[in-house]
């Protein structure tokens, strides 16, 4: 047994590390394949399946690079990142941050943001099915608690700012048109994603909204939310713009409970 153990930890070694030479006197060589040619057959395999992960992960930026420089990519991204897991749902996690660091690809930031925007589409779509409230539920809270009111966000909500024009340029390749020339934004433009209804929604953020948004995750009340966007607009416009922000949310499914 332990004879055994040791046999299966040189193997998986030679597969991560492409060291094959403790594994290979283990292996027939009366088979109708040489050690070495049968030995690669799974060496192979591995890294075909962990690209087909990749794949199947950020298709749009595959299709952008082309399947020869994708190709090129998965395998330098598996050289640095093995998979070390049972299951392969996060074996692509850190693609985004190795294009932002890796020479060759960190000069070319559209593709760390489209590897960004296409896993939090991912884990999005993977998002625990919380419920979410309704309008109707606000109607229920007696006005002198809405002060102190703190809201918890679906588990699909996700919020990402963009420098370049990344959501146009995908939604040009998913759609299949005629692609726009990358784009540098003046300031970063803030968007928010979440599944709606078994879909993926996404859209940009005004700068209000992306203000009290992000306090609101971090729990700020809605008296909290009020204050901050007084700071934008004249006092008396706070209530309705408030009001339309909150129940844009509500209805677009992004608010799982109030607390």
């Amino acid at each position: 047994m332990k004879h055994l153990a040791q046999l299966q930890r040189n193997f998986q070694h030679s597969l991560l590390d492409r060291n094959h030479d403790a594994v290979l006197s283990a292996i027939s060589a009366s088979g109708r394949a040489a050690p070495a040619t049968q030995l690669a057959v799974y060496s192979n395999a591995y890294r075909l399946r962990l690209r087909e992960v990749l794949e199947t992960d950020f298709p749009v930026l595959a299709a952008a690079l082309g399947e020869d420089a994708f190709d090129e990519l998965a395998d330098a991204y598996i050289e640095v990142h093995p998979s070390h897991g049972y299951s392969l749902r996060d074996f692509s996690g850190q693609l985004a941050s190795f294009l932002c660091k890796q020479p060759g690809y960190r000069e070319i930031p559209v593709l760390a943001e489209l590897a960004t925007f296409e896993w939090r589409l991912g884990k999005a779509f993977d998002a625990v099915d919380d419920p979410v409230i309704t309008t109707e539920t606000m109607c229920h809270i007696p006005p002198q608690d809405w002060p102190g009111l703190q809201l918890v966000f679906h588990a699909s909500v996700h919020r990402i700012d963009f420098v370049l024009n990344t959501p146009e340029l995908w939604k040009a390749h998913k759609a299949d048109t005629t692609t726009p020339e990358v784009r540098q934004n003046s300031i970063p433009v803030p968007w928010l994603l979440w599944r709606q209804n078994l879909k993926i929604r996404f859209r940009s953020l005004e700068n209000d909204e992306q203000l009290v948004f992000d306090a609101a995750q971090q729990g700020a009340t809605f008296a909290d939310m009020c204050v901050m966007l007084s700071t934008s607009i004249p006092p008396e416009s706070v209530p309705l713009r408030a009001a339309s922000i909150l129940k844009r949310w509500i209805s677009d499914g992004l608010v799982s409970r109030i607390s």
